[in-house]
């Protein structure tokens, strides 16, 4: 039995207004079955540029989306909606990262040890991750820097000029001359020694043999002693001539060392002046107090100085973070000269908005032909889209109905709408195939899955224009769709229709800009 064309609007308006009143109850917070996944709680000191809606990563891997931001007390107080089959466990550590080089903040969950029970829906993740301040970093190493200048400049003050200079070379000669007498003095007795030390073992031994052979013969003895003596005198001998030698040496050493302690004594060389000159004594005291000052002043700084470099490089090291890509991903580096070649002074301007280029093809079961769509979609923001789109419609509706059906049409319209989300729901609104009109977008399983309702060209001879739609992201590019177009029409044109598209994003554009042969 076909329905009248009243029957099929009456059917479709109920269709309608039961979808409407379900979307109004999810976009209202009113649910009507068991919550998509859980809330969890976390607490963050900065979550500059992390936005409501961006992705909570664990591994990588998407598991939830960040569901509120608000200022509790000092710091700001972060709700995730975690994934019903995703348990996230009580020492798992929160961090604030940026996908990519100017891509959004996202927070990364990162695992503790396995085996450590969940937390409870409501609970709080407790350990958080904050890295340092790139420009508070850079301001306190600048004003390090001054202090240390104020510092250098101080004691150039006191022991610069040519004089200072000059008094420097001085001690450094002499103190030169003093090592070299030692070291000659040292090694007189490293070559001499061993020889005299060896002469008394002797001497010593044959004394010994004396001692012990009293009983014998006396002229043996007198022998024995009278060897000994000779051996002695050698010994002494030689001990006279290394004394002789080495006397000159320690004289020009004594001399030179008693030099020095006249020209201190004297007031003479920076030595000098610092025991005999008052103002110099003075200066170098002022100068010590001002060090002193400034290393209590500096010494907090430069901990946290320390601390925050230690941070940043651990980060640049593991390749994390903006710096950590250009260190150590030779790709980012080339890429990177390339776009801010031609990009730089609308990179601010640029990096707010995401583009999205599309085409799809709907086959028609009753006109037996295809319906083909280019679509242009720009979004500056994650809850607003323009949207622009070129239809190649094989049976315009409104010449045909001008022609009386039979003759060839214009088969080109044109759409231009602006679009508004409200969490899981999109209005949309303008130009929907050179008419005027409205539509419904209602986006389920974390937007893989688009209801689309539009009405336009509310015509009363043609019957208004009414399509209900599903499409289905299979992956990041292609898709299905499917559904019912045209389903008030009093012209039969009415038809159930299955389609294929095909969609590319920001990075993929860019990717084919770059690469794309140049002539």
């Amino acid at each position: 039995m076909r329905l009248s064309p009243e029957a099929k609007v009456g059917l479709f308006v109920l269709l309608g207004l039961i979808l409407l009143v379900y979307m109004s109850l999810k976009v209202g917070g009113i649910r009507l079955g068991k919550g998509e996944g859980y809330d969890l709680v976390v607490r963050f000191d900065n979550v500059g540029g992390l936005d409501v809606d961006a992705p909570v990563r664990v591994a990588g891997v998407e598991v939830g989306r960040v569901k509120e931001i608000r200022l509790e007390d000092t710091k700001a107080r972060v709700v995730l909606r975690i994934f019903p089959e995703v348990k996230i466990r009580k020492d798992f550590t929160a961090v604030i990262k940026t996908q990519g080089l100017l891509g959004e903040k996202f927070v990364e969950l990162i695992p503790g040890r396995p085996g450590t029970p969940p937390i409870e829906p409501g609970g709080e993740i407790k350990k958080t991750i904050t890295y340092a301040d790139f420009e508070r970093l850079v301001s306190q190493l600048s004003t390090i820097s001054q202090d240390v200048k104020r510092v250098t400049e101080s004691l150039s003050d006191v022991l610069g000029g040519k004089e200072g200079e000059a008094r420097l070379r001085r001690i450094v000669e002499n103190t030169e001359e003093i090592s070299t007498n030692l070291e000659e003095f040292s090694r007189i007795l490293k070559e001499e020694g061993p020889a005299v030390m060896e002469n008394l073992k002797v001497a010593s031994r044959s004394l010994r043999e004396v001692i012990e052979e009293n009983r014998g013969n006396l002229r043996e003895t007198l022998s024995t002693l009278r060897v000994a003596s000779v051996r002695l005198e050698k010994a002494l001998s030689s001990f006279t001539d290394f004394t002789e030698r080495v006397t000159p040496k320690l004289d020009a050493t004594i001399d030179a060392i008693r030099s020095v302690a006249e020209k201190v004594d004297k007031g003479e060389g920076t030595i000098g002046r610092l025991v005999n000159d008052a103002t110099t004594v003075e200066n170098l005291n002022r100068t010590l107090k001002a060090f002193e000052e400034f290393a209590t002043d500096v010494k907090p700084r430069l901990e946290e100085a320390v601390v925050a470099v230690r941070d940043v490089a651990e980060k640049i090291n593991k390749g994390e973070g903006t710096i950590g890509r250009l260190v150590n991903d030779e790709t980012t580096v080339e890429n990177l000269n390339k776009a801010l070649g031609g990009v730089n002074q609308y990179i601010r301007q640029g990096e707010r908005y995401k583009t999205f280029i599309s085409a799809r093809g709907e086959y028609l079961f009753d006109a037996g032909d295809s319906k083909n769509y280019v679509s242009l979609r720009i979004q500056p923001r994650a809850d607003k889209y323009y949207l622009l789109e070129v239809v190649d419609d094989p049976r315009n509706r409104v010449r045909y109905h001008e022609k009386g059906l039979r003759e060839p049409a214009d088969k080109v319209t044109f759409s231009a709408q602006i679009a508004k989300r409200f969490k899981n729901l999109t209005v949309r609104g303008g130009l929907i195939e050179s008419e005027g009109g409205i539509g419904l977008d209602y986006y389920m399983f974390r937007d893989r899955l688009r209801l689309t309702f539009e009405a336009s060209d509310f015509d009363d001879d043609r019957g208004p224009f009414l399509k209900a739609s599903a499409t289905y992201y299979l992956n990041k590019y292609f898709f299905l769709t499917g559904g019912y177009t045209d389903i008030a029409s009093k012209e039969g044109l009415e038809s159930p229709f299955i389609g294929l598209g095909l969609r590319f994003e920001d990075e993929d554009i860019k990717y084919l800009l770059l690469n794309a042969p140049i002539p």
